[in-house]
């Protein structure tokens, strides 16, 4: 006699036909992923493809390996850290106009890093100079001429933005963040990044380290921030109408919530042994209230609307 097969694992009373619920939340992880430090890239180990494939929205790409593996990027291992001196969000003009809806952070390099990066892309762009070029960026008609070497090199999308020796700005490296758990557009559900919080400290040996981490999210990446992070390559090198390049998306992080930086100049504290304050004899601090009238005589302190600036 044959067995039953089991039934479905189903939920009393749910009727699948109004199950609206979205799609459960990937986040991104190292299993399955080798990861190399920055500093420790090997330009020989980089593995370009030679099939040009075609992605769901009708865009051109290759596949990219570093060392037979998906291409994973750590920045900052704990308890090192990179800077990111902007929030994630969306980039902004010189107006403070929003560009698009596509997040992304920016993390500093030392001159160091961004030698080593400028090598790599300066080894795929002679790489990819021996790909078919007219796959990649078809003539408009049979009279169009094919891209030239400089025309195709001068199409390449830097992740790297420059130096700005004059004032005062380091390099900065671009990765995308994932911002949306559900697709706005597709409705699919997308790959976010894993965020962490913690504070970096020193024990009683006076070594690094950091507290137990809890779970955030990207709201998290605040601006000036200090961050240890993984980066990874999405799908490959990409070729569009536009131009083409890499586009790495932030995998992993965790922020140290005791280094953000503050705005504005601050006291020069190096000089004064800083000791705790055991004395229980001070007044208690004064209650505050904002945009509320006075109402009694008692010890509140009245701010006006303007006292803190809008974000």
């Amino acid at each position: 006699m044959p067995t039953a097969k089991a039934a479905p694992f189903t939920v009393a009373g749910a009727d699948a036909t109004k199950d609206i619920a979205p799609a459960p939340v990937r986040t991104a992880g190292r299993a399955g992923n080798k990861t190399i430090h920055i500093d420790k890239l090997d330009v020989t180990k980089l593995e370009v493809g030679q099939e040009i494939k075609t992605g769901n929205n009708g865009d051109k790409y290759i596949e990219l390996k570093y060392d037979g593996s998906n291409f994973c990027v750590d920045f900052a291992e704990p308890p090192d850290y990179v800077r990111s001196p902007f929030k994630a969000g969306p980039p902004i003009n010189r107006d403070k106009q929003q560009l698009g809806t596509a997040w992304s952070i920016s993390i500093e390099f030392t001159q160091d890093r961004a030698d080593k990066w400028t090598a790599i892309e300066n080894h795929l762009i002679e790489q990819c100079k021996k790909l078919p070029r007219d796959q990649i960026f078809p003539p408009k008609s049979s009279r169009t001429p094919s891209v030239t070497d400089a025309e195709f090199e001068g199409k390449f999308n830097s992740i790297l933005k420059p130096a700005d020796l004059v004032n005062g700005y380091p390099h900065g490296f671009r990765l995308a963040v994932q911002h949306e758990a559900i697709d706005s557009g597709t409705g699919q559900s997308r790959t976010m990044p894993t965020i962490f919080t913690c504070k970096r400290k020193q024990d009683d040996k006076g070594e690094f380290c950091i507290t137990k981490p809890k779970r955030g999210d990207v709201n998290n990446l605040v601006a000036k921030s200090a961050i240890a992070c993984v980066g990874q390559l999405s799908r490959g090198i990409y070729f569009n109408p536009t131009g083409w390049g890499m586009k790495f998306r932030l995998a992993q992080a965790y922020v140290y919530t005791n280094m953000t930086e503050t705005s504005g100049p601050q006291i020069n504290l190096s000089n004064v042994k800083v000791i705790e304050d055991d004395s229980e004899d001070e007044e208690p601090p004064k209650r505050l209230r904002t945009n509320e009238p006075f109402a009694g005589d008692d010890d509140l302190v009245q701010f006006p609307d303007d006292a803190f600036p809008s974000a």
